[in-house]
């Protein structure tokens, strides 16, 4: 019992220090996203969804940067990989942080980077939503890239993590979409746009994967 005690109390520290690494790097970028938001293109109101994608954007990159100054140290990286019985982490384990944390960030840039380019001076123009296409494009294909690295660097565990929550979020995501879309061809619910659904669909698979791993004993 003392064993199980000592691993949920380095569990709860370790969950503490990456919450608190991530309000102090995640900072910064959460302040000039606020500045963008209050004094963008006059006369500019951004939509819930806008509002919400930034918002899970600034989290992804807090979270990520997190990871990667963890992940650059093997003993905080260690603990991370075994809170149990906390050693020097390999450097394959440091290599599957890092990895993990340049996810993490292209994907909180791939999520604010359609709504900030409407922030920004000529944001408007075609030339400029063009080439933010060129680069939303070229940074999904290393997204892409990159979480094939995990998946193929992953543990059967946290392979089945990944499908128990892809399936979980199926479900959810299925049911909401029938119901919303019935409500709205009766005319009892306002039109969504694709983009309303994508931030919908980042939310839920946030907030599903995060239950799966604290529940499962991953911090």
């Amino acid at each position: 019992m003392n064993n199980e005690a000592a691993t949920k109390s380095r569990k709860r520290r370790n969950t503490a220090v990456l919450a608190v690494a991530g309000m102090i790097v995640g900072a910064p970028f959460g302040y000039l996203v606020g500045r963008l938001v209050k004094h963008g293109a006059p006369g500019l109101h951004l939509a819930w969804s806008d509002v919400a994608a930034l918002a899970i954007a600034a989290w992804m990159i807090a979270t990520g940067l997190a990871i990667l100054v963890a992940g650059s140290n093997r003993r905080i990286a260690g603990r991370m990989a075994d809170p149990a019985e906390p050693r020097p982490a390999t450097p394959a384990q440091m290599r599957f942080y890092r990895t993990q944390s340049v996810v993490l960030l292209l994907a909180g840039v791939l999520l604010a980077l359609p709504v900030l380019v409407g922030l920004l001076p000529g944001g408007a123009s075609s030339t400029m939503r063009m080439a933010a296409m060129a680069l939303i494009v070229g940074l999904f294909a290393l997204q892409t890239f990159w979480n094939y690295a995990i998946w193929r660097q992953s543990d059967e565990f946290l392979r089945a993590l990944v499908a128990d929550g892809s399936i979980i979020c199926f479900w959810v995501l299925q049911s909401a979409l029938l119901l919303w879309a019935s409500g709205e061809k009766l005319g009892l619910l306002p039109a969504a746009s694709l983009w309303d659904a994508l931030v919908v669909m980042m939310a839920v698979y946030l907030v599903v994967s995060a239950t799966l791993s604290i529940r499962r004993g991953m911090h």
